[in-house]
């Protein structure tokens, strides 16, 4: 099975590519999705559509966390501020439920806080609840219209329900509000990303880099902004750089493994994809993206050396073997040789 996120569809130029931003510090990950299975899976295998997956950066925030309890009566006792800063340990633990529980009794406590209502909504995007985080940040900014992080957060929901155009009005206003938001800058990115607009993208994710040049994960997401834009050479810069800057997310080498695909560099892809997965998953990571550009030949070797290292693999690198031979045999029996040849990178098994 692939890790799984939630899917938000674009509406962009058909290619059978995925891409994910982390939407904390932004993290996207490109990967081919004809029968290709890494780290974010398409619902249909076939589909010419760019997808767009959304997860959280920090893994500790997952709901697989174990949950604590409290007895209710010592809840009770506490202050708003005791309740925000334990709801604030229980986020960061993972535990996001008792965190829920903490920050709501802060706000019975004392109903002005604001920024537990911020907190609220920021934990339903967090359990990837976008219409419940979208009400909370509304009923925040029914009380205060100048907050510049709710209407940043209200964007994040709308995009997660694919309201676009009122998500790039909702984060426009952050930036009126406050532009120093970098956040609602890669969030822009992304949206631009959706909708094709790879220029504009470019622009906001290197206005995020901007106010955060610390960040090696917006790096990364300029690069891919670049890849999606046919820079390939700025790209691969952008990646580099992110590294440099001391970026260790396995996603990160996954994008850098296909931009170097695309340029040739089928090798150095190899190494970068068993940096971002493992052995057996890096060999069918660019069988897809051979078998994608057309070399089906060279591509089976690829998924025959996945198989063979794993093979209980994924029923995707079984499928994108039997349409690699297949491809081989329509374009031999159309053309009497295969159509782009070229030699495969991965050895036989």
């Amino acid at each position: 099975e692939c890790e799984r996120s939630a899917l938000v569809r674009l509406v962009v130029t058909p290619v059978p590519w995925m891409i994910s931003y982390v939407a904390g510090t932004v993290v996207i990950v490109l990967l081919a999705g004809l029968g290709g299975c890494s780290f974010w899976e398409t619902k249909r295998a076939n589909e010419q559509s760019l997808r767009l997956a959304y997860a959280q950066k920090k893994p500790g925030w997952a709901e697989s966390s174990p949950v604590e309890t409290q007895p209710v009566s010592e809840i009770q006792e506490l202050s708003a501020q005791e309740a925000i800063a334990r709801g604030d340990q229980l986020r960061e633990a993972g535990n996001l439920a008792m965190a829920l529980t903490y920050y709501r009794h802060a706000l019975r406590q004392d109903p002005s806080r604001l920024d537990v209502s911020y907190r609220i909504g920021r934990l339903f995007l967090l359990k990837r609840l976008p219409q419940e985080a979208l009400s909370q940040f509304q009923r925040l900014l029914d009380k205060d219209p100048n907050a510049a992080l709710a209407y940043e957060g209200m964007g994040e929901a709308l995009q997660a329900l694919d309201r676009f155009p009122e998500a790039e009005n909702a984060l426009r206003r952050a930036l009126a509000l406050n532009p120093k938001l970098w956040h609602a800058h890669a969030l822009l990115g992304i949206l631009y990303a959706q909708q094709g607009r790879h220029n504009e993208a470019i622009r906001e994710q290197q206005a995020a880099i901007r106010l955060n040049p610390h960040n090696p994960e917006l790096y990364n997401n300029l690069g891919v902004s670049y890849l999606l834009a046919g820079r390939d050479a700025e790209a691969i810069t952008m990646f580099q750089e992110a590294i440099r800057k001391g970026a260790t997310h396995n996603r990160i080498y996954n994008n850098f493994g296909v931009v170097l695909t695309r340029v040739g560099g089928y090798h150095q892809a190899l190494e970068m994809f068993r940096h971002g997965s493992n052995e057996a998953s890096a060999y069918n990571n660019l069988g897809v993206l051979l078998l994608h550009a057309g070399h089906a030949q060279a591509a089976i070797p690829c998924f025959e050396r996945a198989i063979e290292l794993r093979p209980s693999f994924y029923v995707k690198a079984h499928e994108s073997l039997r349409r690699a031979r297949a491809m081989l045999r329509e374009q031999l029996q159309n053309h009497g040789r295969e159509r782009s040849p070229l030699s495969s990178p991965c050895p036989m098994p």
